[in-house]
């Protein structure tokens, strides 16, 4: 890793990482996306899942890999992406010989997997799913990282509250902007009112900006919220890409 200077000031490390030492843990994790390389051994498919917000990219890298991605069946080799919408079920397997592949999710949030029972029907919610597998009794494997113990629920509790307050006012402001903007739209001329557009819409970008900034905020403390409660918790076991 190496600091690079920024023009702000502040100092960014960049971080390499490398598919052929880590490709057993996830590598950017953060509301906007969390990203990971895997490795697949030739073995079945197992079954399908799906992420109700998120749509999911796969690149594969080495060998070959069979999607299944609703009904339909794809088999990549490197350098082919697939990408799965929010929603839509999928599973994938390598063939013939160990697979290596990216994959990324976007956005992160919990519940991050949705699983399905033989008969195609939702399982109960399960948060948590992307750190991997726990005991039968609830508690990490391990090797898996368990929840931060800087916080108990009170205190997550009381920062996605915070977090959700900040969002409200920011969305009341961003309304509000839209709402001038809506009219100004209305009575402009593309002739003559280009430059006022130019400023409406800087003044609107400058409302929603916020808005989106606290929306990743919120995101970020519930998804605090639901990984801290499933600790010590038993859950179902299932499969997590």
């Amino acid at each position: 890793m190496s600091a690079i200077p920024q023009k702000n000031g502040h100092e960014t490390v960049i971080e390499i990482f490398d598919s052929r030492r880590d490709a057993d843990h996830n590598v950017v994790v953060r509301p906007e996306l969390r990203g990971r390389f895997l490795r697949l051994d030739p073995a079945p498919a197992p079954r399908q899942h799906s992420h109700d917000l998120a749509g999911e990219a796969f690149l594969v890298l080495e060998g070959r890999c069979r999607f299944l991605i609703g009904e339909e069946e794809a088999e990549c080799g490197p350098g082919q992406l697939v990408y799965v919408d929010k929603g839509v079920r999928h599973s994938m397997r390598a063939i013939d010989e160990p697979c290596t592949m990216w994959l990324s999710v976007t956005p992160h949030v919990e519940p991050t997997h949705t699983f399905y029972d033989d008969s195609g029907e939702r399982t109960p919610v399960r948060y948590d799913a992307w750190r991997g597998e726990r005991l039968p009794d609830g508690s990490a494997m391990p090797g898996r990282p368990a929840a931060d113990p800087s916080f108990d629920d009170g205190t997550l509790a009381a920062r996605l509250v915070e977090t959700l307050g900040e969002l409200h006012a920011a969305s009341e402001l961003a309304t509000a902007e839209a709402v001038r903007y809506r009219a100004t739209s209305g009575d402009a001329s593309p002739s003559e009112d280009r430059e006022r557009m130019r400023v409406a819409t800087d003044r609107l970008w400058a409302a929603i900006r916020p808005l989106l900034e606290r929306v990743s905020a919120a995101e970020s403390a519930w998804n605090a919220v639901a990984e801290h409660a499933m600790d010590g918790l038993p859950v179902q076991a299932g499969t997590t890409r």
